[in-house]
């Protein structure tokens, strides 16, 4: 039977591709702010400093979580692509709008694959959008390759042309006029690549368009095109001289003529038929020049005498404001405002000012939109996109709001202590450093706690009672009396110190539970009445709980039997309902936990659990059923079926489905019984509750919330760390107390703002630096996280690239430590030490000194530059070094233009290092590597993928080690490396959980792709070839350790006859980071559910169009289809991946509208394995 991949999205891919400021009536207002991202058109309102989202237009393919359908104003737009599926990879790749009418907006929106342009018009009357035309541009003439960056898509400054850009060599000029004939025309422009187009304004009716390209000479110049009207072409009109330096951006000022941007200078060329001067005045500027004969005016941005000071450089993104005003951002996110002032006189333009004023940060910006009154939105790909305007005075920036961004994954790191996920994003000044594990959420002390004496320090537990706002709160000691009383108003926020504690008259001890009315009380040896001042009922009482002011129900130790006694009032008389459970002569009682939800009790004793139902005044036994090492329980009833939940003593956990019928039969839903391991180390007590659940122990505390898509309950770790954690309790709906060891007393409230949908993130880290790569230090809860930056060097006297490690507390997500490497110069991968795993390795691309050693202080926080030694036969100046790699036993696998085994040596404060294997010439694009058993699997440009033996040297004689000889081989027969398909990265991992022992290479490329060889361990024989793609760049692909089901899960499941629903169906191999941002997991299922998951996945795409349902993302150039990529390399064996994200978007659908079990008939009777599904494939339940 096959093996089906299933593939989800933990974090999504939400950059905002692009962005306009129109003048709409979708909105309220006529200021409308549209952005353009996931594949739709999102509608905001501007008022005042607001942005409000009122409407949503999909122009694209449907994101992961949209759902099957639209419930928005604009389901009656078709959007579905007529063409095969087969080629529905891509997604819009451009978009503008225009206005023949003013109430009545076009938006034009271009996509790459087939070349079209499509024309969504807004009906006001109708209010929704149509779909008015759509022109196949393969049909206008004869089109090279699209091109490798973004097309360019605008509308001229009357108004009346649509300019695309999306042909190499090639410009179409659209009329927008309806009825004209030959509508567009191609302008071929020579075999140039375009960086930078835009339109001059102020040309006195004419028409004129700036090209900033690049040449085959990789030369960088400016040309200016005509257009011809009454042709609908451009012809050129002027060329200029080659720029010295490559064009960072362009801006064409409102009083005409294009400012060209460079690193050092910003030139500006006036209007065609413009001469340009200077007043007297500005000669006295020195950083102003003009070239009369090539008519350019030249202003120095960088004073190469005082570089510390004058950071004006790199200026990528600008927002024209009005005549005299740009904004300006850097790509290090600071912002300028530029003063240019001209004078227009018969034929002449007098440039009378051009200057530059320093603002504050924003953020690294692609483009800058004006909204008006100084209100900005700036796009940012490499961070978050923000609105802010800008003041007259300090601090001038001023952030109204942020959007939340997907910067490009550049490395990912999994924590399979903690059972994390971390990721390195972002781009050289704006690096994020994500914990996207940690669901958003928050926890609100709404008092400062009270530390009470030093002799309540020995108490235990907390008994709450009370109604409304105000609670009487007891300390217990061990023995079961009060140490000490407060009172609790809620609503004022106080705890206040009770001098008379409750039981003070009757000197009571052993209590169990107190009553809400705060009159009666269970203890060991039975219930007692304040009011009354005596025992009511007496018995062995193991354990007891309220259900409610009328009734409690108590388990009671008797003579060779243990029973339960339901006590109830009837008629202000006391009775009581005698249920007998199980006899143990021969066992000693040992009883674990008693909690209760509705009319169902769940206990657990004497190696059994038993769930009883109370109907009126009756006790039913309806579940018993062994079970051993219990540490606490819980118990849920949702909806007609009741939830069992179990935290055992080696620290997994266990949630229980179960059906309760009225008749009483009952059964275990299948697949809904599941063991997680939710990090623990200790085990943790739980704490029921309506809404949320808590885990807690002396580490943690955690979150347990249901999820109404999967229907399971699933964990949300809090931001804010409680530790030394005695003892935690529900006060009401919303409130908790806990007590901690030193004798702390406090409550909280969460607001839990996580929605648990697949695709979210939480906790990031933010600097302006490149993070390159973390690793977590095992048995800590810190990470190291490898950077660089620009900074101005004192002693050379110019910026230089500065390496640095920081040192990271994963809970806080905080720099504990930071160190500079001042020995590196150029630092490209760090690697744990394999002796002592607080010491790491820096390996550094020098031909000198390559290896360099730190310790990590775990109980200061600080970082120690250890001594290290040289290896004279590195002193290569033709090397260079990429990756470095812990084989074993104190070997490590450098790569790089040659691969080599280097051995490192702890010796007290040195680290002593030398060269164990002679060294392999190797391609200098080899960047990664990855351990394949007793071999290595290495990628190379030029070889595809290759695997590297390692063997002893059997000619040496003598004593002492043998060097190691390497050579490579390729049994990699379908992957052979192309320049089409460049490598990007590399991992293994291996199945364990079927115990077949085979080994999955996972090998990611430029164009998105995936593909997994799967090799026997015994043999090198290539196996299989599944593919799949993300249609984005494979930045990272990082393995995840599995574990097999434990003997105790196989044993519990055995015993209530569960074991094909708690088998572990989803078995995670690898974490795939993207250059848009996306996270995704790549997992195994089960082979035995394989054909119901196929059959349950074609009969939801067969009636949902399956290209509005999966992911399409936008792409630079073409991506392959499975066929054409297995044909490119010689293969033909081609194996489907399903997306888990189509099942969630399934039951999001069923969630709305219910089930259709005539559509569904397959899905209807699997659908507790579809929740299942989506259920074991979200981050957060990964497991290790």
């Amino acid at each position: 039977m096959s093996k089906l991949l299933l593939t989800s999205e933990l974090q999504r891919g939400s950059e905002i591709e692009d962005a306009l400021y129109i003048k709409s009536p979708i909105t309220k207002v006529k200021d409308c702010l549209v952005l353009w991202r996931d594949g739709s058109l999102e509608f905001y309102e501007h008022v005042h400093t607001e942005l409000k989202l009122v409407e949503i237009l999909p122009i694209g393919y449907q994101a992961y979580g949209n759902g099957l359908g639209s419930t928005s104003p604009f389901t009656n737009l078709d959007v579905t692509p007529e063409f095969p599926i087969a080629h529905a990879t891509f997604a819009a790749s451009a978009v503008t709008s225009y206005s023949l009418n003013e109430n009545e907006p076009i938006f034009v929106v271009y996509y790459e694959g087939p070349q079209t342009l499509r024309f969504f018009h807004y009906n006001t009357s109708l209010q929704k959008f149509s779909l008015d035309n759509v022109i196949n541009l393969e049909n206008t003439s004869k089109l090279p390759k699209t091109l490798e960056t973004r097309p360019i898509l605008m509308m001229d400054p009357h108004y009346s042309y649509l300019v695309l850009h999306a042909f190499q060599g090639y410009i179409h000029c659209l009329n927008i006029l309806p009825n004209i004939q030959n509508r567009i025309v191609t302008t071929s422009i020579g075999t140039i690549t375009v960086s930078y187009m835009s339109f001059l304004h102020n040309t006195e009716g004419e028409t004129y368009l700036a090209v900033v390209y690049r040449d085959f000479r990789f030369n960088y110049s400016l040309r200016y095109y005509k257009l011809d009207t009454s042709l609908g072409n451009f012809t050129l009109y002027k060329q200029f001289n080659d720029f010295e330096m490559q064009p960072t951006g362009i801006v064409a000022p409102l009083s005409g003529g294009l400012l060209v941007f460079s690193e050092v200078h910003v030139f500006y060329f006036p209007n065609p038929s413009m001469k340009l001067s200077l007043p007297p005045e500005s000669y006295q500027d020195r950083s102003i020049s003009i070239n009369t004969r090539e008519n350019v005016l030249t202003k120095l941005l960088v004073d190469s005498s005082n570089i510390k000071e004058n950071e004006i450089t790199s200026l990528c993104s600008y927002a024209v404001i009005d005549e005299n005003r740009i904004l300006a951002i850097s790509k290090s996110g600071i912002a300028y405002m530029i003063h240019f002032n001209s004078l227009i006189t018969s034929g002449s333009l007098e440039v009378k000012s051009f200057t530059f004023f320093k603002l504050s940060f924003t953020t690294i910006c692609k483009k800058i939109l004006y909204l008006g009154s100084g209100s900005f939105f700036g796009i940012s790909s490499l961070s978050r996109s923000i609105h802010f305007t800008v003041g007259p005075q300090t601090p001038y920036i001023n952030v109204i709001s942020e959007f939340t961004s997907s910067p490009p994954v550049l490395s990912l790191e999994v924590d399979p202590e903690n059972n994390q996920i971390f990721s390195c994003q972002g781009g050289y000044e704006s690096g994020e450093y994500r914990n996207i594990t940690k669901r958003p959420s928050s926890i609100k002390l709404l008092s400062t706690f009270i530390r009470p004496k030093s002799n309540h320090q020995s108490g235990n537990r907390l008994i709450i009672n009370g109604k409304k706002s105000v609670y009487s709160l007891s300390l217990l000691s061990s023995q079961g009396s009060v140490d000490a009383s407060w009172q609790i108003n809620l609503q004022n926020q106080t705890i206040t110190h009770t001098e008379q504690p409750i039981e003070e008259n009757l000197n009571i001890s052993g209590i169990i539970a107190v009553g809400d009315d705060g009159d009666h009380i269970i203890t060991d040896s039975g219930l007692i009445s304040l009011k009354e001042g005596r025992c009511i009922s007496t018995g062995s009482i193991i354990d007891g709980i309220f259900l409610d002011d009328n009734s409690y129900i108590v388990l009671l130790r008797g003579s060779g039997k243990n029973t339960f006694e339901l006590h109830y009032k009837d008629t202000s008389r006391e009775k009581k309902t005698i249920f007998t459970v199980r006899d143990d002569n021969n066992k000693n009682s040992e009883f674990v936990d008693m909690k209760h939800s509705g009319s169902y009790v769940l206990v657990t004793f004497n190696d059994y659990y038993y769930v009883l139902r109370l109907q009126g005044n009756q006790v039913t036994l309806l579940i018993e059923v062994p079970i051993v090492d219990v540490y606490s329980t819980g118990i849920e009833y949702r909806e007609g079926k009741l939830w069992t939940l179990f935290s055992f003593e080696d620290g997994q956990f266990l949630q229980q489905c179960i059906e309760v019928q009225e008749n009483m039969n009952h059964k275990f839903v299948p697949y809904k019984s599941v063991f997680s391991n939710l990090k623990k180390e200790q085990p943790c007590k739980i704490v029921s509750g309506p809404d949320e659940i808590l885990l807690y122990n002396k580490e943690i505390i955690e979150v347990l919330r249901f999820n109404n898509i999967t229907n399971f309950f699933e964990n949300i770790e809090l931001p804010k760390k409680m530790k030394n954690l005695r003892y935690v309790g529900r006060v009401n709906k919303k409130h908790f107390i806990y007590l901690k060891d030193d004798g702390g007393i406090g409550f909280f409230v969460m607001k839990i703002s996580s929605t648990l949908h697949v695709g979210g993130f939480g906790s990031t880290l933010f600097s302006n630096s490149l993070n390159l790569k973390s690793l977590c230090v095992p048995n800590t809860t810190f990470s190291l996280l490898l950077g660089f930056e620009f900074k101005y060097s004192e002693s050379l006297g110019e910026i230089v690239k500065t390496s640095f490690v920081n040192l990271i507390d994963n809970v806080s997500m905080k720099v504990v430590n930071s160190i500079i490497l001042k020995d590196c110069k150029d630092a490209v991968d760090i690697s744990l030490c394999s002796d002592d795993e607080c010491i790491f390795i820096v390996l550094d691309n020098s031909n000198t000194s390559p290896l360099h050693t730190y310790k990590i202080d775990t109980d200061t926080g600080k970082m120690m530059k250890q001594r290290d030694t040289n290896i004279e036969e590195l002193k290569d100046n033709s090397m260079n070094f990429q990756s470095i790699k812990h084989i074993a036993n104190g070997l490590y696998l450098i790569t790089g233009s040659k691969i080599f085994i280097v051995e490192g040596i702890s010796n007290v404060d040195v680290q002593i290092w030398r060269l164990r294997s002679k060294v392999v010439k190797q391609s200098v694009f080899t960047s990664v590597s990855a351990l394949l058993g007793d071999k290595i699997a290495v990628l190379d440009i030029f070889r595809g993928c290759q695997m590297l033996n390692a063997t002893e040297d059997e000619e040496k004689d003598g004593e002492g080690e043998r060097e190691l000889i390497l050579s490579l081989e390729s049994p990699f027969k379908s992957v052979r490396s192309s320049f089409e398909d460049l490598y990007t990265s590399l991992t293994v991992s291996s199945i364990e959980i079927d115990l077949t022992k085979k080994y999955q290479v996972f090998i990611g490329d430029s164009r998105g792709s995936v593909v997994v060889e799967e090799l026997p361990k015994d043999n090198l024989e290539e196996i299989t070839f599944p593919f799949i793609n993300f249609g984005s760049q494979i930045n990272s692909i990082e393995a995840i350790k599995t574990r097999e089901i434990s003997s105790f899960e196989r044993s519990f499941s055995n015993k209530i006859e569960l074991h094909d629903e708690i088998e572990v169906n989803i078995v995670p191999q690898i974490l795939v980071g993207t250059a848009d941002g996306g996270i995704h997991m790549v997992s195994y299922a089960r082979e035995e559910i394989v054909p119901v998951i196929e059959e349950c996945y074609q009969e939801i795409s067969k009636l949902h169009n399956e290209a509005s349902m999966k992911k399409k993302r936008k792409v630079r150039r073409q991506i392959a289809e499975p066929e054409e990529w297995a044909a490119r390399h010689g293969t033909s064996e081609i194996k489907n991946s399903f997306t888990s994200n189509l099942f969630y978007n399934f039951l999001v659908k069923v969630k709305e509208e219910g089930l259709d079990r005539k559509k569904f008939p397959s899905c209807s009777e699997n659908i507790n394995l579809i929740e299942r599904i989506v259920y074991e494939t979200s981050a957060i339940r990964m497991r290790r």
